[in-house]
Parts: C-alpha cells; structure tokens; sequence
C-alpha cells in the first residue's frame, strides 16, 4: 500500500502515524507526496507504525533489493541465502576450501 492511501484509508492516521514517528503531519505529507525523501531508517520505521500495511517495498519499489537483500525471497516463499561467488554450499557448510592447496 501507498504511504498516501494509508493516511487517507482512515480519519487521523496521519495524525497518529506523525506522532508514532515523532514528525509533523505536514512532514509526514511531504514524504508520502515525493516533495522529501524517505530514508531507508524511516522506511522501518513506517512499516513497523504502520504494522506492515506499507512496506519497504513498497515505499522503494525500484530499489529495495540493494537495500535490504534479506528480504528477497525464492519463488518457493523462502528467504534466499546469498553465498560468495566460487563456494559450494557443502563447502561451506564444513569450512572446506574450495581451491585444493598447490602441489610441492
């Protein structure tokens, strides 16, 4: 959901929703219009004021992926676990290298 359509879905949610992040409703404004940015920390703390109806995603549509990789997630549901490129995940489970020592 839009930051917009939550201030206007109910009559005070802006007034609460400012108050929860310690803002002015006019600030609050200017960040669901675009007119001041949203930083990544206020972005949290929207979704968790607002108990996840407007999301990270939602409030960084293009970009959120760069941000919080943690919240990617396969087409099973579950959260990717990103590995460092040239590791096996057996490897890495028993601490193995991955390139076997030179030969005297």
């Amino acid at each position: 959901m839009k930051l917009t359509d939550y201030i206007k879905a109910k009559r005070g949610n802006a007034k609460a929703l400012a108050d929860k992040l310690d803002i002015s409703p006019s600030f609050l404004s200017q960040l669901a219009n675009g007119q001041a940015p949203i930083s990544p920390e206020r972005a949290v703390q929207i979704e968790y004021e607002t108990d996840g109806q407007v999301t990270r995603k939602d409030l960084f549509p293009d970009i959120w992926p760069q941000i919080w990789p943690e919240l990617i997630t396969s087409p099973r549901g579950d959260v990717e676990r990103r590995r460092a490129p040239g590791r096996r995940e057996t490897d890495k489970k028993i601490g193995r290298r991955t390139r076997k020592p030179a030969q005297p």
